[in-house]
């Protein structure tokens, strides 16, 4: 855990290196100076609507578990796992969100992880399904940069076939646990026959594959989340007086949003200020801007849901002590 901890600092550290080299501080400063900072708030109220949004969509993934899960209850786990993300290393918040919300509800924990592990997959899924629309709208910056296109088209088939993956872990659920049985083979009885009970409760939380009509909502509530923030990146162009196309906004979130799926600093320091001066060199925004741009970004970010993760921290009587421990 401790290695993988210092990797995420390591690979942070090179991120911010390659980040403030060749940048022209005065510029940095000048464009500080100038930037509208009343722009943040509509930015941070959108970040906090899709993280409300998100409530929505768990609701869909969490009724096969229980399906009188208060919305509330939801978004405030929610929060907290987001906070998490911003406090700790190691994306602890995806093990705070579900922890919160067993906790509360009295649900399962392998359960309510999987439903996290759903998440991702549409997250990641819509998040392709932008690169792909994005690729007719910028033929030539695609042109320039080959990386992108084959990113492009070979991550929607890896996030596929893992959708592809889950479905078949809970339509066939026998044959999950004799593969499982097969591999834990060399494990005294007592022990292997808690490996598949943690798999059983896992499956359990897979049950949104067998609604169709929850796996429509969830669908377009993910694209509908992202939609929202990638809306809320075009307040900081307004903030930085910034002329670009109308999809500008959607490049950067694309960009950022993978970039910081590398292990990173708690808060993806580093990650985050390095992916969006790539995406915004792409509409020819030198790398000072792109680094006073990419602060105040992340400050509008980073703010809302910190302060209020924090309070629904306290609210609920949780430690960060305890979610290190529950993770390790």
């Amino acid at each position: 855990m401790k290695r993988k901890a210092l990797l995420g600092l390591l690979i942070s550290a090179v991120a911010l290196y390659l980040a403030l080299r060749n940048v022209d501080w005065e510029a940095v400063q000048a464009a500080l100076r100038g930037a509208h900072y009343v722009y943040i708030i509509p930015n941070g109220l959108c970040i906090l609507l899709s993280m409300w949004m998100r409530a929505v969509r768990w609701r869909y993934m969490t009724r096969a578990i229980k399906p009188d899960i208060g919305l509330h209850s939801l978004f405030a786990s929610t929060m907290i796992g987001f906070m998490v993300n911003n406090v700790l290393p190691l994306r602890l918040g995806e093990i705070a969100r579900p922890f919160s919300l067993s906790q509360k509800e009295g649900i399962s924990r392998s359960a309510a992880f999987a439903t996290i592990v759903i998440e991702r997959v549409f997250d990641a899924l819509s998040l392709l399904l932008f690169s792909g629309l994005l690729l007719a709208f910028t033929p030539m910056i695609i042109a320039d940069n080959p990386a992108l296109a084959r990113a492009a088209y070979v991550a929607p088939g890896i996030n596929g076939a893992a959708v592809g993956f889950l479905a078949m872990l809970k339509l066939r659920t026998h044959w999950a646990r004799r593969l499982v049985e097969r591999f834990t083979s060399f494990l005294p009885d007592r022990y292997q026959e808690k490996v598949l009970q943690v798999v059983d409760r896992f499956v359990g939380g897979l049950g949104v594959f067998e609604d169709w009509r929850s796996l429509a909502a969830i669908t377009l509530w993910s694209l509908a989340i992202w939609i929202v923030v990638g809306g809320s990146n075009y307040f900081i162009f307004l903030a930085f007086d910034l002329s670009v196309p109308w999809f500008a906004p959607f490049v950067v979130l694309v960009i950022v949003s993978l970039g910081v799926m590398l292990p990173a600093a708690p808060g993806f320091v580093g990650t985050f200020q390095f992916f969006t001066i790539q995406a915004l060199r792409l509409f020819g925004i030198p790398a000072s801007i792109g680094l006073s741009f990419s602060l105040v970004l992340h400050l509008g970010n980073y703010l809302p849901v910190t302060l209020v993760g924090l309070y629904y921290l306290r609210r609920e009587h949780f430690t960060l002590k305890q979610i290190e421990e529950e993770a390790a």
